[in-house]
C-alpha cells in the first residue's frame, strides 16, 4: 500500500490509502525525514488517529504544544 500524503500548514497530514484502514491500527512517530519541513523533531510530540473515512490523521508539535510541521515515520498494522 502506498500512501498519499496530504500536509496541512498546521502540522497535520491526513494520510490515505489505497484501500480504506478503518480496521487497522496506525502507529507513527516523530522522525529526521529530510524534505519534510522542520527536520529536528527533538522536544516535539505526535498523535495518530484513524479518520471517520478510513484514513489515518497525523498532527506534530512543538514541545511547548504547538503545532508544527515535524516529519515522521507511520506504520499501519491490519488484521
Amino acid at each position: 500500500m502506498f500512501p498519499i500524503v496530504l500536509n496541512s500548514s498546521t502540522g497535520e497530514s491526513i494520510v490515505s490509502f489505497a484501500q480504506p484502514v478503518g480496521h487497522c491500527i496506525p502507529i507513527a512517530t516523530l522522525a529526521k525525514v529530510p524534505g519534510a519541513g522542520n527536520s529536528d523533531p527533538a522536544g516535539g510530540r505526535i498523535t495518530v488517529e484513524r479518520t471517520d473515512n478510513g484514513k489515518v490523521r497525523v498532527r506534530t508539535f512543538h514541545a511547548d504544544g504547538t503545532p508544527q510541521i515535524y516529519g515522521f515515520h507511520l506504520i499501519v498494522v491490519c488484521p
